[in-house]
């Protein structure tokens, strides 16, 4: 999966000419994504479900992020699964990532909940 982020910095810079803290703030949230998603055992970013992305909002909450950091990380992966649509890849997540912030809010209570009875 590294491969497919380096794709997307270098997209990032080259064509859609971010700054140089934006592009690290990208290259550092989906990277942890990345992470995360190996960790539970999805294999492709392509493949993550929507229950993958709001488990690990979740978890960046209860964890103790600040909610602007976390609105940040979705930004992030708002614009790494664009660009993946955009290469042609079949993403779902694009209907998802649409969903503003504050229903992840309401959903990350629930979603601790139940991953935590897991």
């Amino acid at each position: 999966m590294t491969c497919c982020v380096e794709e997307y910095i270098t997209y990032m810079q080259n064509e859609k000419h971010k700054s140089k803290n934006t592009v690290e703030s990208y290259r550092r949230d989906v990277t942890q994504y990345i992470t995360y998603l190996t960790n539970v055992k999805v294999t492709d970013a392509q493949r993550a479900t929507k229950y993958d992305v709001i488990t690990y909002l979740a978890e960046l909450k209860k964890s103790g992020r600040a909610p602007a950091s976390i609105s940040r990380m979705l930004t992030s992966l708002r614009s790494f699964y664009a660009y993946l649509k955009i290469n042609n890849d079949a993403i779902s997540m694009m209907i998802f990532l649409e969903v503003p912030f504050s229903a992840i809010d309401t959903l990350s209570a629930l979603l601790i909940l139940a991953y935590l009875s897991t």
